[in-house]
């Protein structure tokens, strides 16, 4: 009878299969997470790695297990909001409603050649490539911008796709099939600057879903996420900041300097 119940709890298990890690939005637009089951394909080893494929508003992460262990899957976010008063030219065609409504390759970039159109709407951006000790990484992000006018100009920016290239160390690391990325930005002019400034409001949202590899699997999945969402929101707060500050100067230059206006609107030709 004993033997017989061992069976057949072994059975059941091999019956179960892995799980999924489905990564839902609540209505309030947090995360939540609940488990799935799937069958298992077959009981060779297998490369553990975190699959994520998007569908709608839902991303799924399947969890293929090893015979020895279960891999984990990280949810990180962010979310952070800056103002900074903006002044310029005043008239018609340099406001900053003017401004915002700009066409995807006109954008504020150091480095222009980094946008690549792809269609009305879509375009990539080649990050500068950030080298750590001996290994460098240059992701490349797809994103998606989509500009709204009633009741006002909100330039609406979504990362839809993230690559990241790199060393060797990179691609045996299998990072993209270990990171999934979500970001979403809104950029509008706001009210309640001093005297005849405006404001530039810009607000973001960051998501992210990664793979947890040795040896930080070894410590709480919790305690990895708090620790990991105090950075993250730290520097994303920083790097939004910086970033409306460049725009504003630029937003200067562009209403007040024709030739700066003329040589920009070269790159629509």
């Amino acid at each position: 009878m004993l033997a017989g119940g061992v069976a057949l709890r072994r059975a059941t298990r091999m019956a179960r299969g892995p799980r999924s890690i489905v990564v839902t939005a609540s209505r309030r637009g947090s995360a939540r997470l609940c488990s799935t089951s799937a069958r298992r394909e077959a009981r060779r080893p297998t490369d553990v790695r975190a699959q994520a494929e998007r569908e709608g508003d839902v991303l799924v992460v399947t969890d293929a297990a090893e015979e020895d262990g279960k891999k984990k899957v990280a949810y990180l976010c962010a979310k952070s909001s800056c103002d900074v008063p903006v002044l310029g030219a005043t008239g018609d065609g340099v406001e900053v409603q003017d401004y915002l409504k700009l066409p995807i390759e006109q954008y504020f970039i150091s480095d222009p050649d980094r946008i690549t159109k792809v269609s009305e709407n879509e375009f990539l951006f080649q990050l500068p490539r950030l080298l750590f000790f001996n290994v460098w990484v240059a992701p490349v992000v797809t994103m998606s911008v989509r500009v709204t006018e009633e009741p006002q100009t909100v330039v609406n920016i979504e990362a839809m796709r993230c690559v990241v290239e790199g060393s060797s160390f990179v691609e045996k690391m299998r990072i993209n099939d270990r990171l999934r990325i979500k970001v979403r930005t809104s950029l509008r002019e706001a009210e309640g600057g001093e005297g005849d400034a405006s404001l530039l409001r810009a607000a973001t949202n960051l998501e992210v879903w990664c793979e947890i590899v040795p040896p930080f699997n070894l410590l709480p999945k919790k305690f990895l996420e708090k620790s990991c969402n105090s950075v993250l929101r730290q520097t994303l707060k920083t790097l939004l900041k910086s970033f409306l500050v460049e725009l504003k100067e630029d937003y200067h230059a562009w209403s007040t300097d024709a030739e700066y206006r003329e040589e920009r609107a070269r790159r629509s030709l």
